[in-house]
């Protein structure tokens, strides 16, 4: 399950911001606000629509192989 501290670190690591995130997942921008501030619990509806985005969002955002750096296995 998604904690409030690896939603705003996922936010900052695709450079997202709340609003964006809240449209993309259909939750409400201060209930995010208020899981990554850690004075609230969201429902655990909108923690699965958050945990959703992110996957779909991870799948888009890196390779599916992973590069080759010269010297390195």
């Amino acid at each position: 399950m998604i904690t409030g501290s690896m939603c705003r670190a996922a936010r900052a690591l695709v450079e997202i911001s709340r609003s964006r995130l809240a449209a993309a997942s259909h939750v409400e921008e201060a209930v995010i606000e208020a899981f990554e501030r850690k004075i609230g619990v969201p429902s655990d509806a909108a923690i699965s629509a958050l945990e959703r985005r992110w996957r779909r969002s991870a799948r888009s955002s890196f390779p599916k192989k992973a590069p080759t750096v010269p010297g390195f296995a």
